[in-house]
């Protein structure tokens, strides 16, 4: 499952020759407090909706990282196997961040991660603030890809191509880091330079500042139709005050296009008002935390637009994306176009661990109809590829997107 999305405000990396012998890590400090978080906050623990053993998952993970036989293995037998790894302390140190690494990619929900003490150093250093403007997501296969280019930012004057993987950041190998990790090398100081290699090719840019993500908007006709199309890039707060001023008018329009496939930003109390603009009555969606904490958010009778409504999804964009096109499907005016979303929807928070951070999934999103999203994913109503669009919605539907030419063909 895909994970974790970050915009870059990205930095030039200073390596020192000396270890940092104080960021070494003891497995038996950092591992009895991770199983602690686990028990305290984790949502899937003790098992909600998979079926598993933490013991199995351990024994798993321990093997990858030792070599270790059995099918499993408690907290002490691990401690025990990562001690004897190795006599030197930086192997044993390395050796239990991999373990911890390799634990939270075992755990059902797949979308925990640690985030090592050294990014973590970077990411809190304040002096840092300024970056390039791409916008991030780390693969299945562990790859950075970027799936979004701000405007006005140096990665969109320098022409970085999206959809490229990073392979490495002022020559460091980025494979096997958290995306706040990367984002923590890209950072830095304000006009300096970072260089990047994406996809065998190495680009050098001025980091700067530069705005945040905006929408757009554009108008088609389709035969005697004529479409509003708006592409969504964020739901951050006042994202929904946005929407709404971009809908005023819409009432001339035949149907309505709502691209998602860029919208990589976001918190889940904007989402469910964003979906408020164009759902009337009925429920939109429910946050669910332990211990069995709930709220749902219901729409209400108003909305913004009366006609038909498409929205556009694909597999590169957030949970924001997928709770919003979920929400919006809760009304018989929406049809959802693009690939079916697997429902990556979970809540989470950070929890300081050793010297470094844990971010943890700590509640789920289900649906208008109740059903857990991450369960049974989102299906769509008309099914095309996947599909990354490149720019900003243009005055007609895209010749080579696959979903822009579903909606013109259902528009005839």
């Amino acid at each position: 499952m895909t994970r974790s999305i970050s915009l870059l405000f990205l930095s030039f990396l200073l390596l020192s020759g000396c270890k940092d012998r104080a960021a070494l890590v003891d497995p038996e400090q950092l591992l009895p407090e991770f199983q602690k978080a686990l028990e305290d906050h984790y949502y899937f623990y003790p098992d909600a909706d998979f079926k598993y053993s933490l013991n199995e998952v351990y024994a798993e993970a321990l093997k990858s990282v030792t070599g270790y036989e059995n099918s499993a293995a408690d907290l002490d037998t691990v401690i025990k196997n990562l001690q004897a790894s190795g006599g030197d302390p930086e192997i044993v140190s390395k050796k239990t961040v991999d373990f911890l690494h390799a634990t939270l990619l075992r755990l059902p929900d797949q979308s925990s991660y640690f985030i090592d003490s050294r990014s973590y150093k970077l990411l809190e250093d304040s002096s840092r603030k300024a970056g390039t403007g791409i916008v991030i997501r780390k693969d299945d296969d562990g790859r950075f890809r970027i799936v979004d280019v701000l405007d006005g930012s140096p990665a969109q004057r320098r022409g970085l191509p999206t959809g490229s993987i990073i392979q490495s950041v002022d020559g460091e190998n980025v494979q096997g880091l958290s995306v706040e990790g990367v984002a923590a090398r890209i950072r830095g100081p304000l006009d300096s330079e970072v260089e990047m290699t994406l996809d065998g090719k190495s680009y050098t840019l001025v980091r700067s500042q530069f705005p945040g993500p905006t929408p757009g908007r554009n108008t088609w006709k389709v035969g005697e139709k004529k479409v509003l199309v708006i592409q969504l890039r964020s739901a951050l707060s006042g994202a929904s005050d946005d929407l709404k001023a971009m809908l005023r008018g819409s009432e001339t329009m035949d149907a309505l296009v709502l691209d998602l496939r860029k919208l990589n930003f976001g918190e889940f109390d904007e989402v469910f008002r964003m979906a408020d603009l164009l759902v009337s009555g009925g429920a939109l969606g429910t946050s669910e935390t332990r211990p069995d904490q709930k709220r749902t958010y219901q729409a209400g009778e108003e909305v913004s637009y009366e006609g038909p409504v498409f929205v556009l999804v694909g597999n590169s964009a957030s949970p924001f994306s997928e709770v919003l096109a979920a929400a919006l499907s809760a009304s018989p005016r929406v049809s959802l176009v693009g690939p079916r979303l697997k429902g990556n929807a979970f809540t989470a928070d950070s929890f300081p661990l050793g010297q470094g951070m844990l971010k943890l999934t700590t509640g789920i999103i289900r649906g208008p109809d109740g059903n857990a999203l991450h369960l049974n994913g989102v299906p769509t109503d008309i099914v095309t590829e996947d599909y990354l669009p490149l720019t900003a919605p243009m005055s007609s539907p895209g010749i080579n997107d696959p979903a822009h030419q579903a909606v013109a063909e259902a528009l005839k």
